[in-house]
């Protein structure tokens, strides 16, 4: 059986858990839900799924590649909260203690930063722990994507290819094209106008644009 890496995309475990556990704080009035439930996925995650490699990407702080290509990526989404930015540190200091590969780069989103480290894991069973719907593009041999949900300690999906033909209504190879056309919502990237789910997966079925 082939050695397994575990990359978790830090972001995907800090909000739900913030959002969940927000009202969590010490007695002298720190906020620690988003410690905490990230503490409790990241030790679910290194016990249930028991890897020889582990590394934790984290998202970088400021304008990345993206807005250079698209000034309005993300540009509707608020500040982040001051009681979870309080709170990254600690979180990164906890990541570190747990002796877990911690990744940030400027300039750079955790995903890119996991799709960089998947391109160099030839040979490795490789789980991606995230709920970007880009990183779903990499699911191929050898690589799946352990998708949280609201509760990221239960509401976990393994997704292989079939997974994502499931979810997407397209294969892997095609999660580009596909998002292209319909756009991202959450990242404030527009796609084409009148192209919806159901027509831009009979589209890429009909025409095979990957």
């Amino acid at each position: 059986m082939a050695e397994r890496i575990l990359l978790i995309d830090a972001s995907s475990l800090i909000y739900p858990a913030f959002h969940v556990m927000g009202e969590l704080k010490t007695s002298t009035g720190l906020p620690t839900g988003a410690i905490y439930g990230y503490a409790r996925t990241v030790l679910m995650l290194l016990r249930e799924y028991p890897s020889q490699y582990v590394a934790v990407a984290f998202d970088s702080r400021g304008p990345t590649h993206r807005h250079e290509k698209f000034a309005q990526y993300k540009a509707h989404r608020p500040a982040m909260d001051e009681a979870l930015a309080a709170q990254i540190p600690k979180i990164k200091e906890l990541t570190d203690a747990l002796r877990l590969k911690r990744f940030e780069a400027p300039g750079y989103e955790a995903d890119d930063i996991i799709a960089a480290l998947v391109s160099q894991a030839q040979g490795l069973d490789v789980l991606i722990v995230s709920g970007d719907k880009d990183l779903l593009q990499l699911v191929g041999d050898g690589v799946r994507v352990l998708k949280p949900g609201r509760d990221v300690t239960r509401d976990l999906k393994i997704l292989d290819a079939e997974g994502v033909r499931r979810y997407l209504g397209v294969p892997p190879e095609q999660v580009l094209d596909f998002l292209a056309l319909v756009g991202d919502s959450s990242d404030n990237v527009p796609g084409v106008p009148g192209i919806g789910e159901k027509t831009a997966q009979k589209l890429l079925s009909e025409f095979r644009l990957a």
